[in-house]
């Protein structure tokens, strides 16, 4: 067996940093699309809530008259 210490080639060296760059770039924009997701989720649901609870209010406070 023997053990090369060969350095890569440049241009290997480039291409293998702009895999890692694209990958880092993907992840990175997966990630950001389900934080904003959850973000959204979550804004939804208090909407939803909000808008129940108007209901709510308005016709109890309807039904007093």
């Amino acid at each position: 067996m023997v053990a090369t210490t060969e350095k890569p080639s440049l241009s290997s060296s480039l291409l293998r940093r702009l895999v890692a760059l694209v990958v880092l770039l993907v992840a990175g924009y997966i990630v950001f699309k389900v934080v904003l997701g959850f973000i959204s989720g979550i804004f939804y649901l208090v909407v939803v809530l909000v808008a129940v609870a108007a209901v709510i209010w308005a016709y109890s406070t309807l039904k007093r008259r």
